[in-house]
Protein backbone atom coordinates (compact mmCIF):
# COMPACT_ATOMS: atom_id res chain seq x y z
CA UNK A 1 0.00 0.00 0.00
CA UNK A 2 2.95 2.44 0.63
CA UNK A 3 4.07 1.80 -2.78
CA UNK A 4 1.71 2.15 -4.29
CA UNK A 5 0.30 5.48 -2.66
CA UNK A 6 3.74 7.15 -3.36
CA UNK A 7 3.01 6.27 -7.27
CA UNK A 8 -0.20 7.77 -7.03
CA UNK A 9 0.64 10.93 -4.95
CA UNK A 10 4.17 11.38 -5.95
CA UNK A 11 5.87 14.66 -4.29
CA UNK A 12 4.04 14.28 -1.30
CA UNK A 13 4.49 14.11 2.20
CA UNK A 14 3.78 10.81 4.19
CA UNK A 15 3.01 10.60 8.30
CA UNK A 16 2.72 7.36 9.49
CA UNK A 17 1.55 6.00 13.10
CA UNK A 18 2.70 2.52 14.82
CA UNK A 19 2.64 0.77 18.04
CA UNK A 20 5.59 -2.06 17.34
CA UNK A 21 7.31 -0.76 14.58
CA UNK A 22 9.41 -3.76 12.34
CA UNK A 23 13.18 -3.05 13.35
CA UNK A 24 16.79 -5.58 12.94
CA UNK A 25 14.83 -8.65 13.33
CA UNK A 26 12.91 -8.18 10.73
CA UNK A 27 13.93 -8.72 6.35
CA UNK A 28 12.44 -5.33 6.08
CA UNK A 29 12.92 -2.43 8.47
CA UNK A 30 10.03 0.40 9.16
CA UNK A 31 12.75 2.86 8.58
CA UNK A 32 13.56 0.80 5.56
CA UNK A 33 9.89 1.21 3.92
CA UNK A 34 8.76 4.60 5.50
CA UNK A 35 11.82 6.69 6.42
CA UNK A 36 13.18 7.76 9.68
CA UNK A 37 11.62 8.25 12.97
CA UNK A 38 10.07 12.13 13.76
CA UNK A 39 9.34 10.95 17.34
CA UNK A 40 8.98 7.60 19.32
CA UNK A 41 8.11 7.18 22.95
CA UNK A 42 9.29 3.80 24.35
CA UNK A 43 7.89 1.15 26.57
CA UNK A 44 10.11 2.07 29.57
CA UNK A 45 8.66 5.84 28.86
CA UNK A 46 5.13 4.23 29.00
CA UNK A 47 5.57 2.33 32.10
CA UNK A 48 7.76 5.33 34.33
CA UNK A 49 4.32 7.63 32.99
CA UNK A 50 1.99 5.23 34.40
CA UNK A 51 0.36 4.46 31.15
CA UNK A 52 1.06 1.30 31.28
CA UNK A 53 1.98 -1.14 33.77
CA UNK A 54 5.55 -3.41 33.92
CA UNK A 55 5.82 -6.73 32.95
CA UNK A 56 7.01 -9.63 35.07
CA UNK A 57 8.17 -12.63 33.53
CA UNK A 58 8.07 -16.49 34.91
CA UNK A 59 9.50 -19.19 33.48
CA UNK A 60 7.85 -22.73 34.63
CA UNK A 61 8.89 -26.20 34.16
CA UNK A 62 5.51 -28.49 33.94
CA UNK A 63 5.93 -31.73 35.22
CA UNK A 64 4.37 -34.70 33.12
CA UNK A 65 3.04 -35.86 35.83
CA UNK A 66 1.50 -34.28 39.28
CA UNK A 67 4.40 -35.00 41.84
CA UNK A 68 4.08 -31.81 44.37
CA UNK A 69 1.77 -32.30 46.85
CA UNK A 70 2.46 -28.96 48.12
CA UNK A 71 0.94 -27.68 45.22
CA UNK A 72 -1.90 -29.97 45.38
CA UNK A 73 -2.46 -28.91 49.10
CA UNK A 74 -1.94 -25.33 48.24
CA UNK A 75 -4.92 -25.65 45.72
CA UNK A 76 -7.13 -27.48 48.00
CA UNK A 77 -6.97 -25.46 51.04
CA UNK A 78 -8.07 -22.02 48.93
CA UNK A 79 -10.38 -23.61 47.40
CA UNK A 80 -12.02 -25.19 50.71
CA UNK A 81 -11.50 -21.61 53.03
CA UNK A 82 -15.18 -21.06 53.73
CA UNK A 83 -16.76 -24.54 53.34
CA UNK A 84 -17.65 -26.78 56.48
CA UNK A 85 -16.04 -30.23 56.96
CA UNK A 86 -18.78 -32.30 54.50
CA UNK A 87 -18.50 -30.01 51.25
CA UNK A 88 -14.65 -30.33 52.01
CA UNK A 89 -15.11 -33.86 51.71
CA UNK A 90 -16.89 -33.93 48.52
CA UNK A 91 -14.38 -31.11 46.97
CA UNK A 92 -11.58 -33.40 47.90
CA UNK A 93 -13.43 -36.65 45.78
CA UNK A 94 -14.03 -34.67 43.17
CA UNK A 95 -10.25 -33.06 43.27
CA UNK A 96 -8.62 -36.74 43.47
CA UNK A 97 -10.66 -37.36 40.25
CA UNK A 98 -9.60 -34.33 38.59
CA UNK A 99 -5.89 -35.16 39.88
CA UNK A 100 -5.62 -38.59 38.29
CA UNK A 101 -7.39 -36.90 34.97
CA UNK A 102 -4.45 -34.32 35.25
CA UNK A 103 -1.79 -36.98 35.44
CA UNK A 104 -3.22 -38.64 32.57
CA UNK A 105 -2.39 -37.00 29.86
CA UNK A 106 1.46 -35.37 30.48
CA UNK A 107 2.67 -32.04 29.42
CA UNK A 108 -0.47 -30.45 28.43
CA UNK A 109 -2.19 -31.36 31.32
CA UNK A 110 0.14 -30.32 33.53
CA UNK A 111 -0.45 -26.73 32.08
CA UNK A 112 -4.22 -26.92 32.57
CA UNK A 113 -3.39 -28.07 36.00
CA UNK A 114 -1.26 -24.94 36.74
CA UNK A 115 -3.50 -22.40 34.97
CA UNK A 116 -6.33 -23.89 37.12
CA UNK A 117 -4.40 -23.94 40.17
CA UNK A 118 -3.45 -20.11 39.39
CA UNK A 119 -7.21 -19.49 39.11
CA UNK A 120 -7.50 -20.47 42.96
CA UNK A 121 -4.76 -18.61 44.62
CA UNK A 122 -3.80 -15.68 42.47
CA UNK A 123 -5.26 -12.57 44.67
CA UNK A 124 -6.67 -10.99 41.35
CA UNK A 125 -8.10 -14.11 39.94
CA UNK A 126 -9.57 -14.72 43.36
CA UNK A 127 -11.48 -11.71 43.30
CA UNK A 128 -13.09 -12.17 40.13
CA UNK A 129 -11.36 -9.10 38.19
CA UNK A 130 -8.46 -10.94 36.34
CA UNK A 131 -8.50 -12.83 33.32
CA UNK A 132 -5.92 -14.81 30.99
CA UNK A 133 -4.86 -15.33 27.33
CA UNK A 134 -3.42 -19.14 26.71
CA UNK A 135 -1.57 -18.87 23.64
CA UNK A 136 -1.72 -22.50 21.89
CA UNK A 137 0.60 -23.58 19.21
CA UNK A 138 -1.48 -24.65 16.99
CA UNK A 139 -5.43 -24.60 16.30
CA UNK A 140 -5.74 -28.79 17.26
CA UNK A 141 -3.91 -28.18 20.24
CA UNK A 142 -6.21 -25.33 21.04
CA UNK A 143 -9.10 -27.57 21.12
CA UNK A 144 -7.55 -29.79 22.94
CA UNK A 145 -6.50 -27.50 25.32
CA UNK A 146 -9.91 -26.74 25.39
CA UNK A 147 -11.65 -29.87 25.42
CA UNK A 148 -9.75 -30.46 28.64
CA UNK A 149 -10.61 -27.22 30.76
CA UNK A 150 -13.98 -28.38 30.23
CA UNK A 151 -13.62 -30.99 32.91
CA UNK A 152 -12.50 -28.33 35.62
CA UNK A 153 -14.01 -25.71 37.17
CA UNK A 154 -12.61 -23.01 34.55
CA UNK A 155 -14.69 -24.93 31.99
CA UNK A 156 -17.64 -23.07 31.50
CA UNK A 157 -15.34 -19.56 32.06
CA UNK A 158 -13.51 -20.92 29.16
CA UNK A 159 -13.38 -19.84 25.56
CA UNK A 160 -11.71 -20.34 22.10
CA UNK A 161 -11.06 -18.13 19.48
CA UNK A 162 -9.39 -18.81 16.57
CA UNK A 163 -8.59 -18.57 12.96
CA UNK A 164 -10.61 -21.58 12.72
CA UNK A 165 -14.61 -22.10 10.40
CA UNK A 166 -15.86 -25.17 10.69
CA UNK A 167 -17.36 -26.58 7.58
CA UNK A 168 -18.74 -30.23 6.15
CA UNK A 169 -17.44 -30.18 3.16
CA UNK A 170 -13.75 -29.86 4.22
CA UNK A 171 -14.28 -33.23 6.52
CA UNK A 172 -16.14 -35.14 4.05
CA UNK A 173 -13.11 -37.38 3.64
CA UNK A 174 -11.52 -36.98 6.52
CA UNK A 175 -10.89 -40.48 8.26
CA UNK A 176 -12.22 -40.96 12.04
CA UNK A 177 -9.75 -39.96 14.31
CA UNK A 178 -8.29 -37.45 12.15
CA UNK A 179 -6.95 -33.82 12.81
CA UNK A 180 -9.35 -31.97 11.19
CA UNK A 181 -12.31 -34.07 12.61
CA UNK A 182 -11.03 -33.43 15.67
CA UNK A 183 -11.42 -29.59 15.44
CA UNK A 184 -14.69 -29.81 13.80
CA UNK A 185 -16.13 -32.08 16.35
CA UNK A 186 -14.44 -29.59 19.16
CA UNK A 187 -15.93 -26.47 17.45
CA UNK A 188 -19.72 -28.08 16.16
CA UNK A 189 -20.02 -30.54 20.00
CA UNK A 190 -18.52 -27.90 22.30
CA UNK A 191 -17.93 -24.65 21.80
CA UNK A 192 -20.81 -23.73 19.24
CA UNK A 193 -24.47 -23.28 20.03
CA UNK A 194 -27.18 -24.46 18.13
CA UNK A 195 -27.28 -21.96 14.91
CA UNK A 196 -24.68 -20.10 16.14
CA UNK A 197 -21.62 -18.77 13.84
CA UNK A 198 -18.33 -18.34 14.86
CA UNK A 199 -18.55 -14.88 14.61
CA UNK A 200 -21.11 -14.54 17.08
CA UNK A 201 -19.86 -16.29 19.68
CA UNK A 202 -16.42 -14.53 19.16
CA UNK A 203 -18.07 -11.27 19.65
CA UNK A 204 -19.98 -12.25 22.41
CA UNK A 205 -16.81 -14.48 24.22
CA UNK A 206 -14.69 -11.19 23.54
CA UNK A 207 -17.29 -8.84 24.93
CA UNK A 208 -17.67 -10.64 28.15
CA UNK A 209 -13.96 -11.31 28.52
CA UNK A 210 -13.59 -7.35 28.45
CA UNK A 211 -16.68 -6.59 30.24
CA UNK A 212 -18.13 -9.79 32.78
CA UNK A 213 -14.79 -10.58 33.54
CA UNK A 214 -16.42 -13.59 35.86
CA UNK A 215 -18.03 -14.74 33.18
CA UNK A 216 -15.36 -15.32 30.90
CA UNK A 217 -11.89 -15.83 32.57
CA UNK A 218 -9.63 -17.64 30.05
CA UNK A 219 -9.38 -17.35 26.47
CA UNK A 220 -7.33 -20.18 24.67
CA UNK A 221 -5.55 -18.54 21.13
CA UNK A 222 -3.57 -19.59 19.09
CA UNK A 223 -2.92 -15.94 16.51
CA UNK A 224 -6.22 -14.24 17.10
CA UNK A 225 -6.31 -11.27 19.79
CA UNK A 226 -2.77 -10.56 20.20
CA UNK A 227 -2.41 -7.65 18.22
CA UNK A 228 -4.97 -4.86 18.81
CA UNK A 229 -7.20 -6.60 21.54
CA UNK A 230 -7.07 -4.86 24.69
CA UNK A 231 -9.08 -5.88 27.79
CA UNK A 232 -7.84 -4.24 30.99
CA UNK A 233 -8.70 -6.84 32.76
CA UNK A 234 -6.21 -9.30 31.36
CA UNK A 235 -3.42 -9.73 34.08
CA UNK A 236 -1.76 -12.98 33.16
CA UNK A 237 -0.29 -14.54 29.28
CA UNK A 238 0.63 -18.25 29.32
CA UNK A 239 2.47 -18.81 26.54
CA UNK A 240 2.91 -22.07 25.02
CA UNK A 241 3.39 -21.16 21.70
CA UNK A 242 7.17 -19.96 20.26
CA UNK A 243 6.28 -16.37 19.69
CA UNK A 244 8.97 -13.86 18.58
CA UNK A 245 10.33 -10.19 18.12
CA UNK A 246 7.40 -7.66 17.53
CA UNK A 247 4.66 -10.54 17.65
CA UNK A 248 5.87 -11.70 21.11
CA UNK A 249 6.19 -7.70 21.97
CA UNK A 250 2.73 -7.48 21.49
CA UNK A 251 1.06 -10.39 22.66
CA UNK A 252 2.91 -9.77 25.86
CA UNK A 253 1.63 -6.29 26.35
CA UNK A 254 -1.78 -7.91 26.04
CA UNK A 255 -1.18 -8.10 30.08
CA UNK A 256 -0.02 -4.42 31.05
CA UNK A 257 -2.92 -2.37 30.64
CA UNK A 258 -4.13 -0.46 33.60
CA UNK A 259 -7.23 -1.75 35.94
CA UNK A 260 -7.45 -0.01 39.51
CA UNK A 261 -4.93 -0.58 42.20
CA UNK A 262 -5.37 -4.22 42.53
CA UNK A 263 -3.41 -4.97 39.21
CA UNK A 264 0.12 -3.93 39.94
CA UNK A 265 1.53 -6.08 36.75
CA UNK A 266 1.02 -7.70 33.48
CA UNK A 267 2.28 -11.09 34.16
CA UNK A 268 3.65 -13.49 31.62
CA UNK A 269 4.25 -17.17 32.39
CA UNK A 270 6.41 -19.33 30.22
CA UNK A 271 6.16 -22.43 29.22
CA UNK A 272 8.04 -22.86 26.55
CA UNK A 273 11.58 -21.65 27.33
CA UNK A 274 11.20 -18.12 25.46
CA UNK A 275 13.50 -16.18 28.08
CA UNK A 276 15.62 -14.86 25.60
CA UNK A 277 13.12 -14.21 23.04
CA UNK A 278 11.10 -11.95 25.71
CA UNK A 279 14.14 -10.30 27.02
CA UNK A 280 15.19 -9.11 23.57
CA UNK A 281 11.69 -8.37 22.46
CA UNK A 282 11.28 -5.73 25.14
CA UNK A 283 14.90 -4.85 24.73
CA UNK A 284 13.91 -4.33 21.41
CA UNK A 285 11.25 -0.98 22.54
CA UNK A 286 13.38 0.47 25.07
CA UNK A 287 16.37 1.17 22.94
CA UNK A 288 18.18 3.04 20.84
CA UNK A 289 16.80 1.05 17.84
CA UNK A 290 13.44 3.77 17.76
CA UNK A 291 16.60 6.66 18.12
CA UNK A 292 15.41 8.82 14.76
CA UNK A 293 18.20 7.63 12.58
CA UNK A 294 17.45 3.72 13.76
CA UNK A 295 21.09 3.32 14.34
CA UNK A 296 21.55 2.68 18.28
CA UNK A 297 22.76 -0.15 20.25
CA UNK A 298 20.65 -3.11 20.35
CA UNK A 299 19.75 -2.66 23.73
CA UNK A 300 19.02 -4.82 26.56
CA UNK A 301 16.54 -5.45 29.70
CA UNK A 302 18.05 -5.20 33.23
CA UNK A 303 16.10 -7.71 34.88
CA UNK A 304 14.63 -6.49 38.34
CA UNK A 305 15.00 -8.48 41.34
CA UNK A 306 11.58 -8.70 42.38
CA UNK A 307 12.32 -9.12 46.20
CA UNK A 308 14.21 -6.03 45.92
CA UNK A 309 11.73 -4.29 44.31
CA UNK A 310 8.64 -5.21 46.45
CA UNK A 311 10.68 -4.37 49.18
CA UNK A 312 11.66 -1.13 47.73
CA UNK A 313 7.59 -0.59 47.48
CA UNK A 314 7.01 -1.63 51.21
CA UNK A 315 9.49 0.94 52.29
CA UNK A 316 8.28 4.17 50.40
CA UNK A 317 4.80 2.83 51.47
CA UNK A 318 6.19 2.80 55.14
CA UNK A 319 7.77 6.23 54.74
CA UNK A 320 5.10 7.58 53.34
Amino acid sequence: MNRQMKRWFQGAIFVGFTGTPLLKQDKEMTTEVFGTFIHTYKFDEAVEDKVVLDLKYEARNVPQRLTSPELINDWFDAQTRSLNSSQKALLKMRWANMEKLMSSEGRKRGIVFDIVKDFGIKPRFISGRGTAILVAPSIYDACHYYRMFQQTPLGPHTALITSYQPNHNNISREPAGSDERYKFDTYTQHVLGSGQTTKQYEDEMKRRFIEEPENCKLLIVVSKLLTGFDAPSCTYIYLDNELHDHNLFQAICRTNRLDGADKDYGHVVDYKELFKDVQNAIAVYTSDQLATDAQGDDGNVILKDWKAEGKAQLDAAHEA
